[in-house]
């Protein structure tokens, strides 16, 4: 590794070590008891907004860009307040920008509709499998039955309670949304390999670091070819 890389590699690294001090630093002030489990999900999503972050886009591109960063973070911070609703608002968030930002959709207030879903995963079907379909879909119905809590009882009281009363915490969401982000990343190193590619330019190293060996392999192979 030449110096110009060493340089860029622990610049990134300095910045993901002080981001991750400062959610640290949020943790201990809400009384959330990081385990390893929770510190190998924070390490892994702030690598992500990491990642995303430097990709460089343009116009409505960079603007859902930005908005998944935050997705992101809040995903961090709603673990932190062990609130899961808005957990899975932000997680639906992120993988709705994820589809708009390649299938070019324009941001809007809505959700995003079944056609585009649809079209997103018939552009990418060469990477993404039925499995990994009907687990996404499954992900999303998931996240949109959290955030659109319902209550049988007429009992006010009982309906305030359980919205505030903090979630249980379940360190399986972990798992299900890093599989979830690795079928986004599929896609979307399948759709815009060279504009990632591209994006780290003399960084390399760090966009090695940010991915793992595999994705790292097919964007040179997409480029290549």
């Amino acid at each position: 590794m030449n110096r110009l890389s060493q340089e860029v590699l622990i610049k990134s690294k300095n910045d993901l070590s002080k981001s991750n001090d400062l959610i640290t630093a949020y943790a201990k002030i809400h009384g959330f008891e990081i385990t390893q489990a929770d510190e190998s999900f924070f390490r892994f999503v702030l690598k992500k907004a990491l990642f995303l972050k430097t990709i460089c886009l343009s116009g409505n591109q960079n603007e859902i860009r930005s908005q998944m960063v935050s997705d992101l973070i809040e995903m961090i911070k709603y673990t932190i307040l062990t609130d899961k609703r808005p957990y899975y608002l932000s997680l639906r968030s992120f993988t709705e920008n994820y589809v708009r930002l390649l299938e070019n959709t324009p941001l809007s207030n809505d959700h995003i509709t079944l056609n585009v879903i649809e079209s997103f995963f018939t552009h990418n079907d060469s990477v993404i499998n039925q499995t990994a379909y009907s687990f996404f879909k499954s992900e999303y119905r998931v996240a949109s039955t959290i955030i659109h809590y319902h209550d049988t009882t007429d009992d006010l009281k009982q309906f305030v309670s359980a919205l505030l009363e903090p979630s249980l915490k379940d360190t399986g969401t972990y798992e299900r949304f890093t599989r979830l982000y690795k079928i986004l990343e599929s896609a979307f190193i399948n759709q815009m390999s060279e504009d990632i590619f591209f994006s780290f330019t003399r960084r390399l190293v760090v966009l090695k670091y940010l991915i793992s060996e595999k994705s790292f392999q097919n964007i040179k192979n997409n480029v290549n070819n």
